[in-house]
């Protein structure tokens, strides 16, 4: 049993080996070609910021000993600076190779990007974009003038085509529509509120749901517009002294269904109310 336990090990060994060695050569194949197709960023980098920094000390009159001094000290830190950019890079790039393609397959890449036909591919590949660029920035505004005249077009056709709106109802005259009926809200208190056909308000306040003792009533007008329900209690029952006799509650309405009426206080907070079938 021993035996057999050691050669399944020594067998795993070798498949793990084996596995690790293809990973380390389909890497290895990857950075090849990260490394024949990643453009000489650094240099052209470090020179553009030279002859940046060059105008700078032109234009400050930097005598041209201390811009040597200057140039030979921060250019390192520079071309450091790119080269550790262009290092994640070329990992993104190795292990974007390694996703996509097998190592057979960037072999095959690699050999044709070496080829003469490979290799014109690669320096003519800067001048093909520069012109490709300049095509299209150049027909840019002729482009942009034929987008225009077809979006007119379509947004002309839509105007015409656009139906009136139907006749009907206004969405206010709906909502009053609905809202008729009794609404309850809340536990103890708990309170009824009716609104009624011809703008009448009714409110009664229980102790509870079960609606064994009557606290007070209320009756006043209601109405909507623009979406928000108006209320104003002309009198209660008992009588209550009103803070202000002309105050008017005004909450915006949120949705009317079968069952519950969804409003919004002057505080920006949303309580239901729930239909009472009677």
């Amino acid at each position: 049993m021993k035996t057999i336990f050691n050669i399944v090990m020594i067998f795993m060994f070798i498949l793990c080996a084996t596995a690790s060695a293809d990973e380390i050569t389909h890497r290895a194949t990857a950075e090849e070609l990260a490394k024949l197709l990643q453009p000489d960023v650094v240099n052209m980098s470090v020179h553009q910021w030279e002859t940046m920094a060059e105008q700078v000390f032109n234009k400050m009159e930097v005598p041209p000993d201390d811009q040597r001094t200057l140039l030979k000290k921060y250019s390192g830190k520079i071309r450091k600076l790119f080269e550790e950019q262009q290092g994640e890079h070329t990992n993104i790039s190795i292990s974007h190779y390694m996703e996509t393609f097998t190592e057979d397959e960037i072999k095959y890449i690699i050999s044709f990007y070496k080829s003469p036909a490979g290799q014109k591919l690669r320096e003519k590949a800067a001048q093909f974009t520069e012109k490709l660029t300049e095509m299209l920035l150049k027909g840019a505004p002729e482009m942009s003038k034929k987008i225009n005249q077809i979006t007119d077009e379509m947004m002309q056709e839509l105007k015409i085509e656009k139906k009136p709106a139907q006749d009907g109802p206004s969405r206010d005259e709906a909502l009053q529509k609905q809202i008729i009926g009794k609404w309850a809200e809340g536990e103890s208190p708990y309170g009824i509120a009716a609104f009624e056909e011809g703008g009448v308000y009714r409110a009664w306040i229980y102790e509870s749901p079960r609606k064994a003792s009557l606290i007070g009533m209320a009756k006043g007008k209601w109405w909507i517009k623009d979406g928000k329900l108006y209320n104003m209690v002309h009198e209660t029952t008992p009588p209550l002294p009103p803070a202000n006799p002309e105050e008017v509650i005004v909450d915006r309405i949120v949705n009317i269904s079968d069952t519950t009426l969804t409003l919004i206080d002057k505080d920006g907070l949303q309580y239901t109310k729930d239909k009472v079938n009677e």
